[in-house]
């Protein structure tokens, strides 16, 4: 029964993996979970390629999250401050990257730029996965030559498996699409001072930012909104009204980032407004165990969570993450209850 489960629930982990893109949702107030400076250290590159450390503990860098431009309490200028309020706007009337982008001066040009990124994005992960199933396929290998027990060996082929499922998501025909990101955050980037001035002939600053939910292992995009706005509340205004509505004062160029534990660090060269789009994935469920399968059970009813109405559009398939999970548990359940039934039936023969 443990192989039979072992092989139903990595089928369904597949599964869930290869349609993770398909379940990429549009929550553009997640934004508002608090984007911050990260540390007090920042590094400096001049024009000529020289390095320096700065200090920003006393002031330099300010970052700023939407929610405090949105309501006004940010120490931003009102021209600055109303800037991240537009793409926010922008964020709210559209319900993906693409129909976010469309809205932008240079739309076609940040397209290409960003199916660049995700191309270089996608052959880290093919890297990085790869590495961890050979790894994991040596240690399959080495707990059978060291006779270690059938439980710990399915443990790390089950783990194997789910690579080998992320794997083959990375083919799926659409992995590459700009819609599979969603927005993680949004803030705008501020220096001065001894910042300011250390960057005044040209040159670059990688800024650390607190992010919620990053890890050294996502799939990130960081996109810079430039441009000044000749009457920025009536865009504002516009952009809750007219869903044609474009901000043809602002462009949008892609940063290079580096991800970290609750964090990315971004390098940029002119400050504005930034918007941070992670990779979506339908999270997997805890694999059921047998002893989670109920022995005598002949019938189970599985009832999902209830789910709060969405405020804002839905993701582009029409299909919520949850679905994915229920039907992995469905699956991985109902196959439990076929082998007991099927071995009470065996047994109950056997006595007559």
């Amino acid at each position: 029964m443990k192989k039979v489960l072992s092989v139903v629930t990595a089928a369904a982990m597949t599964m869930v993996f290869a349609t993770g893109a398909l379940a990429a949702e549009w929550h553009p107030s997640r934004t508002q979970t608090g984007a911050a400076l990260s540390g007090t250290e920042v590094t400096v590159t001049d024009a000529a390629g020289s390095a320096t450390s700065l200090d920003v503990a006393n002031g330099g860098i300010t970052v700023t999250n939407v929610a405090d431009t949105l309501a006004g309490s940010s120490s931003l200028d009102t021209v600055t401050n109303n800037k991240t309020n537009v793409v926010y706007e922008a964020a709210l009337a559209t319900d993906s990257v693409s129909t976010m982008l469309a809205k932008f001066a240079n739309a076609e040009e940040a397209n290409a730029a960003i199916a660049a990124q995700i191309a270089a994005n996608k052959a880290a992960t093919v890297e990085r996965l790869n590495a961890l199933r050979d790894e994991l396929s040596s240690r399959i290998e080495q707990l059978k030559a060291d006779g270690a027990s059938e439980d710990e060996i399915a443990g790390a082929e089950q783990e194997l498996a789910e690579v080998e499922a992320q794997i083959a998501a990375t083919e799926e025909s659409d992995y590459d699409s700009m819609d599979n990101y969603e927005p993680a955050a949004l803030f705008d980037v501020s220096v001065y001072g001894d910042v300011a001035q250390a960057l005044e002939n040209g040159g670059s600053v990688e800024i650390p930012v607190k992010v919620d939910g990053i890890t050294p292992e996502s799939d990130v995009l960081a996109l810079h909104f430039m441009g000044d706005l000749s009457d920025a509340e009536a865009l504002l205004e516009e952009l809750k009204t007219n869903a044609d509505a474009t901000i043809d004062e602002m462009s949008v160029e892609v940063i290079p980032c580096v991800t970290g534990d609750g964090m990315v660090t971004l390098t940029m060269s002119s400050f504005s407004p930034v918007m941070i789009l992670t990779r979506a994935q339908t999270a997997v469920v805890e694999n059921a165990t047998p002893e989670q399968v109920p022995a005598d059970t002949e019938e189970v009813t599985a009832t999902p969570a209830p789910v709060a109405p969405e405020e804002e559009a839905q993701s582009t398939t029409g299909v919520a993450p949850w679905v994915y999970a229920v039907i992995v548990i469905v699956v991985v359940v109902v196959a439990g209850i076929v082998v007991v039934t099927r071995k009470k039936k065996t047994v109950t023969a056997g006595k007559k």
